[in-house]
């Protein structure tokens, strides 16, 4: 915390080197165009000086009273010259700011190489302690700011967020587990939410997602299903604890995803665990063909060719009406013959 507390006070003095050297240059500049435009006014007013001594100088003894109805008269000539000389100030005063743009990149480069430099002897200039008790309200002030600084962007990409899931949040009207079907509105939006979510390609958020929907949804197998489909490239291992925790707890019944659970496992290489999938449905719903044949396809597909052949025959003899019993001995043979 201390390390990261010096780079943001770092950077936040770097900041205001760079600000205190653009200063640095504006009043340079604005220091030689006073010193320009009191150079250009102290010249305006020598030339008047020498003009009236010009005038004075020409006249002849004994001629002061014409001399000076001929200052009179040039009196409107001075007025004019008076009225002239602003013309040219300000021509000088445009020609000056002309040759500022143009020296302005070089003292831009300047600035900015003196920013460099400031930026270099920063963490000699002013080191931050060790420990965040010795800080000072300054630098901790700083240091604030900065943190306010950082977390903009991501503040603002969290708002960009909630407000895309706000209309599917307010949409969740049950998130607590209930044995109450729920309504069709109700899982449309959980299932609209899960794709919107899965398109972020954010595995954790996704997660966290599934796990607040299985909570109201946990007797639905295709939310389940959806789950593990998305869990499996990225898991294997969790797949398979999802598997249990839905074959096992909550979908006790559904013979769909325990066939789907075995198969997962037998080709993990999980015999044991595939077997205790298909035992566990054949308990809870006995006599289904699909199950018997899974499981006697199990033993025959890992070696096991009378343990799969035993199935059948206990098939045989549990079944009722002549119509299962000849069917259970049609596959009885045909498993034979594929064994053999």
């Amino acid at each position: 915390t201390v390390e990261l507390g010096k780079q943001w006070y770092q950077r936040r003095v770097r900041g205001r080197k760079a600000a205190e050297a653009a200063a640095k240059a504006a009043e340079e500049q604005r220091r030689q165009a006073e010193e320009e435009e009191a150079k250009i006014q102290a010249d305006i007013k020598r030339m008047q000086e020498e003009q009236k001594k010009a005038l004075l100088g020409d006249a002849a003894p004994g001629t002061e009273d014409d001399t000076m109805e001929g200052i009179e008269e040039s009196a409107p000539v001075e007025e004019a010259v008076k009225e002239d000389v602003p013309v040219e100030e300000e021509n000088v005063v445009s020609a000056k700011e002309e040759v500022v743009e143009e020296t302005k990149p070089e003292e831009q480069a300047e600035a900015v190489e003196q920013m460099t430099e400031d930026f270099n002897k920063v963490d000699m200039e002013e080191p931050l302690p060790d420990s965040s008790e010795a800080l000072t309200a300054k630098q901790e002030a700083a240091i604030r700011e900065q943190m306010l600084l950082d977390m903009a962007p991501i503040h603002e990409k969290i708002l960009t967020e909630i407000e895309e899931v706000a209309t599917f949040e307010d949409g969740i009207k049950r998130p607590n587990f209930h044995v109450k079907e729920l309504e069709r509105v109700q899982l449309k939006n959980w299932k609209n939410y899960l794709n919107l979510v899965i398109e972020k390609k954010d595995t954790v958020r996704t997660i966290i997602l599934f796990e607040r929907c299985l909570i109201a949804c946990a007797f639905y197998e295709g939310f389940w299903i959806k789950y593990i489909n998305f869990m499996n490239p990225i898991d294997k291992e969790e797949t398979s604890k999802i598997y249990r925790r839905a074959c096992m707890i909550h979908l006790v019944k559904k013979p769909y995803i325990h066939l789907n659970w075995a198969a997962f496992e037998e080709e993990r290489g999980k015999l044991e665990i595939a077997r205790e999938a298909l035992d566990h449905i054949d308990k809870g719903m006995p006599g289904l063909i699909a199950v018997i044949l899974r499981r006697a396809g199990l033993e025959r597909r890992s070696g096991n060719i009378e343990q799969g052949g035993d199935i059948l025959k206990l098939a045989i003899e549990i079944c009722r009406g002549r119509e299962t019993r000849d069917c259970w001995i049609m596959k009885y043979v045909g498993y034979l013959q594929y064994s053999a």
